[in-house]
Formats: structure tokens, sequence, C-alpha cells
């Protein structure tokens, strides 16, 4: 005999409300396959809503039926009009249960499907639950991939998704590349590192400030990792700010001395943020001024913050600002 399943929720419930209309009926839907565990299911949720409030004539009949039936015939009766992979996919949807709405979206979605793709994709989802459907449904004809599907956690992460697409295409990336390489990601460390690499595929906004023969604007994604490496900083944290045109960097180069220019977008107004050599050293007075010069001719000057507002003890701050807390008046007030 087939041992007996663990399941919980609303189609227990039904089950063992069957069972006091046909002695028996729990028993064979807890030791039921999985498969027709879903096929019951299926037909609890498109047929039996409201138990409670049928005849004990018609409980008998809907026992006997799923007692008796095959999978298709059960499915029919269901729904009417079974569409081609219903019955695979419960077969997939493991063995616990959905909720009821999961039957109703899984017919729907295979009855009208949003693009031709869709049945295949989803005939290569191992596991089939309502957050792999709603996923699948979401992702565009040239991205309905099983592998997807699955990996891309959720509808929001899918939304998400399709919006930094876009953004990637508008940045000079080439969407047919970008499709083709993000069907072959396998899993979802890969995926994050893959929206990574294509951002650095990027073309950024236009720097503010021309280009010299010591002015070097970084003006897309690889040529700023390519200054991370080499100054050994972290300006690459920055790319999203960048391609916001909420930041930008350049290369200066004083005499011997190169070092990396960071300006900073003010509500509109560009100022200077920093400049630094390797590993974010600070550079030189004479680089510092050169490099403030240089900017300052084209409209960038060095960012000032807002003044404080004076707290209260700001008298005692101006007041014993060249005082410090040792003197000669203090010793000779002791000696006295």
């Amino acid at each position: 005999m087939k041992s007996i399943a663990s399941v919980q929720g609303w189609t227990l419930d039904i089950a063992v409300e069957l069972d006091r209309h046909s002695m028996g009926f729990a028993g064979y839907f807890l030791r039921a396959s999985d498969e027709r565990r879903q096929v019951i299911a299926a037909y609890f949720a498109m047929r039996l809503p409201q138990v409670d409030v049928m005849e004990s004539s018609a409980m008998t009949e809907h026992a006997q039926l799923l007692l008796g039936a095959d999978h298709q015939r059960i499915l029919i009766e269901a729904f009417g009009k079974i569409p081609p992979g219903l019955r695979p996919c419960l077969a997939r949807a493991g063995g616990q249960p959905h909720e009821p709405r999961f039957y109703r979206y899984l017919h729907d979605l295979l009855t009208n499907p949003p693009h031709q793709m869709l049945a295949s994709a989803l005939g290569r989802i191992d596991k089939i639950d309502l957050t792999r459907l709603r996923v699948l449904k979401r992702l565009p004809e040239d991205l309905a991939s099983g592998r997807l599907a699955v990996i891309m956690r959720d509808v929001d992460y899918v939304t998400s998704a399709l919006s930094l697409i876009d953004l990637l295409v508008s940045a000079n990336v080439d969407r047919d590349a970008l499709i083709g390489a993000l069907v072959k990601v396998e899993s979802r460390s890969q995926l994050s590192a893959f929206w990574r690499r294509w951002a650095l595929k990027t073309t950024f906004p236009r720097h503010p400030v021309p280009p010299s023969s010591f002015y070097a604007p970084i003006q897309d994604g690889h040529a700023l990792k390519a200054s991370a490496l080499r100054f050994r900083n972290c300006s690459e944290r920055y790319l999203a700010a960048v391609l916001e045109g909420k930041a930008a960097f350049a290369e200066f180069q004083h005499v011997d001395q190169h070092v990396v220019v960071h300006l900073l977008n003010r509500r509109g107004e560009w100022v200077f943020e920093s400049a630094y050599g390797r590993q974010n050293r600070n550079v030189g007075a004479a680089v510092r001024s050169q490099v403030l010069e240089y900017l300052a001719v084209h409209g960038v000057f060095e960012r000032c913050d807002r003044q404080k507002a004076p707290g209260r003890w700001e008298a005692l701050r101006d007041l014993t600002s060249r005082v410090t807390f040792y003197d000669e008046d203090d010793e000779e007030e002791q000696d006295g």
C-alpha cells in the first residue's frame, strides 16, 4: 500500500468532507500519486468551492467520479476544455496541492498564451508553481525561457530586468546580443554578474568638460573599469550614478603625475568633488590647483557645502578658537 503523504490546507478539508459521504476517499486522496493529487486538486478548485452547502447525493457523486475516472475525464469535468500541456504541467507541480487560483491561472495561461513560445518554455520548468507561471507570462517572447522563469525570482524582478534592458539599449548596448547572452544564463549568481558585465558595455552621457591633451573624460563602462583597475580605486561602484548623469570621471595628467578627477551633478550644476591618485591617495597642491584651474575655465568649480547654522555655543567657538587648554596664564593662576 502506498504510504500516506502529508497534505495540509484547503484540499484536505474538502477530502475529509467527501470522506463523510464516500468512506475511504480521504485515504485515497492522501495515498494518490503526485500527479493524481494535483488533478483532483484542480477539480476541487473548479467544481467544489463550497462543499459545506452541497447536498449529500452531490457530494457522493463527486467522490465516486474522482475515485473511478481517469485523469483526462476528471480534467474535462473540471475545465470543460483541456488545453495542450495542462496535464504534463500538473504532473510537474509537486506533491503538495497549490492554492485554488493556481489551477485557474495555469488553465487560462495555456488556453490564451501571450505568445507561441510560452508552452515550450513552460515544458522546460521542472517544478511549476504560481510564481513561475506569473514570471513566465511577464517575460516577452524573445526571453521566454524556462530557465529564466526559474532564476528570475518573481514578477518584480522581471519588471526591473525589462526596465534595465531598455536602459542598456538606450546607452548603446546591442539588444540582440544582450538577449542572446541572457537566455544562456544558468543561475541566479550568474544573472547578477551578467547585469554588471553588460552595464560595462554602455556609453556614458556627455562629459561636462571637454577633453584636452591632459584631460581625458571617461566615456564608457569599460573605460571606467580600466581606470578603477589602473588606479586601484572604487570608481567602478559609481557606474549607475554616471549612467544617471549624477557623476562623471576623468583622468588628468600634470607633468609626470596622473590623477582621477571626480565630478558630481548637484541640482543640474556640475561641481568638483575630488582628485586622487592610486588607491585614493591625496594629490599634491600643485596638481589640485591645475585641475581646478582647467575645470573653472569650463564652468565647473569646487563644491562648497552649505554653511551649517550656528549652534547655541557658537560664541564659545569664536572666542576660544585660538586658545589652547593650557597656557601661561593658567600656570600663573595656579602658582598664585
